[in-house]
């Protein structure tokens, strides 16, 4: 089933192994069958375990994983937005129009929860891919990023502000104190 398979991805992932192309292949193709019954979770697992493997999808499983994430869009956890972003900017895919509006309106409604990390990943993958922030979320990160200041790794400033500055943005003077 759909879980199943997304945690066999993962877990393949996880160890830093890569499946044998035509096993790769059939996984790929039961995922796009089963897009339909994905949760969540499961698209996120997917799409991650995809990147971290260096693998892009084919197109049909592409379309499937971006359809299904739009569908669920108001499911996601912040993880799940900040994992799917970040795995799509690995891959070097740009979501479609429906899935861009449908992440960064979940980001934007669930910011106050998102830890640093979500934080940075969100907004350098969406930097990365050529993705400038609606102002409500440009507003929302500003201000979860300068709340958790104190917890952010150095990784995660660079991040961060380096993603700020690709999209033009001069961070307000309260995050760049922060920071």
């Amino acid at each position: 089933d759909g879980r199943s398979l997304s945690n066999i991805l993962h877990a393949i992932a996880k160890m830093g192994m890569m499946p044998e192309a035509g096993l790769l292949r059939a996984m790929q193709g039961r995922a796009t069958a089963l897009a339909g019954e994905f949760n969540p979770q499961d698209v996120t697992n997917t799409v991650w375990a995809l990147a971290t493997m260096g693998v892009t999808p084919d197109a049909a499983l592409l379309r499937a994983m971006q359809g299904r994430a739009t569908a669920l869009a108001g499911e996601f956890n912040p993880q799940a937005v900040a994992n799917t972003v970040w795995a799509l900017a690995k891959m070097g895919v740009t979501p479609d129009a429906a899935l861009l509006r449908a992440m960064q309106g979940r980001a934007t409604a669930l910011a106050g929860e998102f830890n640093s990390q979500s934080v940075a990943n969100t907004v350098s993958a969406l930097a990365t891919m050529g993705v400038t922030l609606d102002e409500r979320l440009l507003r929302a990160m500003q201000g979860r990023a300068t709340a958790l200041a104190g917890e952010f790794n150095p990784q995660d400033v660079a991040n961060t502000v380096w993603a700020l500055a690709t999209m033009g943005v001069t961070p307000d003077e309260q995050l760049l104190r922060a920071m």
